[in-house]
């Protein structure tokens, strides 16, 4: 499983949307990069980390919605 890409930037002093941001473009950026691997069933490992990184981007967006 593709480990989580560390979120850079993110300061207790900066605003919860700014903060949000960070990470919901981080989390966006780490589901995009198996974008190519995406056409090719064969490559199964590749799309499993594509899903757990959505997963990962859909709680963060979550998190940051309620």
């Amino acid at each position: 499983m593709a480990k989580a890409k560390r979120v850079r930037g993110i300061r207790c002093s900066a605003s919860s949307a700014h903060n949000a941001r960070l990470v919901i473009q981080t989390r966006l950026d780490e589901m995009l990069a198996f974008a190519p691997w995406v056409d090719d069933p064969a490559n199964v490992e590749e799309i499993h980390n594509l899903r757990i990184a959505a997963k990962r981007l859909r709680y963060s967006c979550l998190l940051y919605t309620s």
